[in-house]
Order: structure tokens, then C-alpha cells, then sequence
């Protein structure tokens, strides 16, 4: 399923909660360096949270963060050449893109 398909689902789930805070953090691949990556990971986040807040969201219960490339999931040491030209490796790293969303608050009854 799409981005756009999961955060419009979320979005309409929230009204279920009596919300306390959405904690919304992206995350990029290693390649690159540290500074860019975390620029990257902000405005992925970013991204996320100006789409929630078009879809009625409020703004001012979400938080954004930015990892980096400090907390990756993909397993790609056995991808060799470790070069950004490989189609492999970019293709096995592609799960350390991404964002994370965190509910804060209590379901409503």
C-alpha cells in the first residue's frame, strides 16, 4: 500500500484516541554523509507531518525527529559492491528509508 494510502488511514483513525502526541520520526539509508542524512530524515519527517495536518491532524499535537542513519533495520553485508551505483544494494537498503509514527494517548471507548 502507498504512503498516501497509510497516512490517510492513520488520519482517520486518530479520531479513535483522546491524543496526547504524535511523535513522528524519519529515518535514511547510510549512504551519504552523517549531516546530509539527518537534514534527510527531517524532512521526511517533515513531509509526513505537513500531510497529516492537511488531513486534519493538529499540528501543534505533532513532533518530528530526525535519526539519520543512526538506526537502520536493512541487513546488507553480504551486498557487494557497498557502492550508491549497485541497484542491489540500494534495493536492500530501501527498509532504512522511512518514517515511524508514534501514537501518544488513550483510545476512546
Amino acid at each position: 500500500e502507498g504512503g498516501s494510502v497509510a497516512l490517510d488511514k492513520f488520519a482517520t483513525r486518530i479520531g479513535h484516541y483522546a491524543l496526547e502526541e504524535i511523535v513522528i520520526t524519519g529515518h535514511t539509508d547510510p549512504i551519504g554523509t552523517p549531516a546530509f542524512n539527518q537534514q534527510l530524515s527531517e524532512r521526511r519527517a517533515a513531509a509526513v507531518r505537513d500531510y497529516l495536518q492537511k488531513q486534519g491532524v493538529p499540528f501543534d499535537k505533532m513532533r518530528i525527529l530526525g535519526k539519520g542513519s543512526a538506526e537502520p533495520i536493512a541487513k546488507c553485508a553480504d551486498v557487494m559492491p557497498q557502492s550508491r551505483d549497485n541497484p542491489k544494494l540500494l534495493e536492500c537498503l530501501e527498509p532504512d528509508r522511512r518514517v515511524v509514527i508514534d501514537l501518544i494517548g488513550t483510545p476512546r471507548h
